[in-house]
């Protein structure tokens, strides 16, 4: 149902969790999933050997109760 569900746009900076990990190697919290990555300003539907590079956005979709927690993860 509508408003239990957020969808997170996170820039990859060089130091970023993210920088130089496959989508595979992610370790996402119960209730999200890695939906997109922004890389030059095209939208890609990753699959799981995809590289996550500084300057890439990577969306991802999660529960609310679950954002904060996705937040202390990745950032």
């Amino acid at each position: 149902s509508r408003g239990h569900a957020e969808i997170m746009e996170i820039k990859v900076t060089a130091k970023s969790k993210l920088n130089g990990k496959k989508v595979k190697d992610i370790e996402s919290p119960a209730g999200s999933a890695i939906i997109g990555l922004y890389q030059e300003g095209n939208l890609v539907i990753p699959n799981p050997t995809e590289k996550i590079k500084a300057g890439m956005k990577v969306l991802i979709l999660t529960k609310r109760s679950s954002a904060n927690a996705v937040r202390k993860k990745i950032l």
